[in-house]
């Protein structure tokens, strides 16, 4: 039954997701490239290395949403069937409205997008294709962070690329917070 089977996936990879894509928030995980200090230098560094914390906890906010729908929708006890009855209704919606792509489609679409975005400004990749692999989602990758480009630029050139860094994490952050 492909409800059931849509309902078991998001609870299980949502779960998943949640667990992998975990940055420790005690931990140093997460080092940013070198250039971002050279560029940027070391109070803005330690800035986008927190908000890229904070981002990163607000993504799993959505895994965590995705795997309590489908935990409420999970058909279980004396009223599976209504429970399976909700699920049919919302499944498609969930995926795709009007021809566009729904909620959830949207939102995994923008984790593979904040994803990419990030891995960029890491020495080691963090997500790596994790997301675009589990939900089979692919989203054109180009790298628009290359902050070699900056060294030797003026101050003013440099202050502006690194806060607009700084003010797209915290618009993810803040996307997230309201997906």
């Amino acid at each position: 039954h492909h409800t059931k089977a849509f309902i078991m996936r998001l609870v299980f990879k949502s779960d998943c997701m949640e667990e992998t894509t975990r940055m420790l928030r005690d931990d140093d995980e997460g080092e940013l490239k070198s250039d971002v200090r050279d560029v940027c230098g070391p109070e803005t560094e330690k800035m986008l290395h927190t908000q890229i914390h904070r981002t990163n906890a607000a993504m799993e906010g959505i895994f965590t949403t995705l795997e309590e729908v489908g935990r409420c929708l999970w058909p279980h006890n004396k009223r599976a069937y209504a429970k399976i009855g909700c699920a049919e209704r919302v499944y498609r919606p969930l995926r795709e409205i009007h021809g566009h792509a729904g909620v959830v489609f949207l939102a995994l679409s923008f984790a593979v997008a904040y994803a990419h975005f990030t891995d960029d400004l890491l020495e080691e990749p963090w997500y790596g294709d994790l997301l675009e692999q589990e939900f089979g989602i692919e989203l054109p990758h180009t790298n628009k962070t290359d902050l070699r480009s900056l060294e030797g630029k003026s101050v003013e050139v440099r202050s502006i690329a690194c806060m607009q860094l700084l003010a797209t994490h915290r618009a993810f952050e803040r996307t997230f917070l309201r997906l």
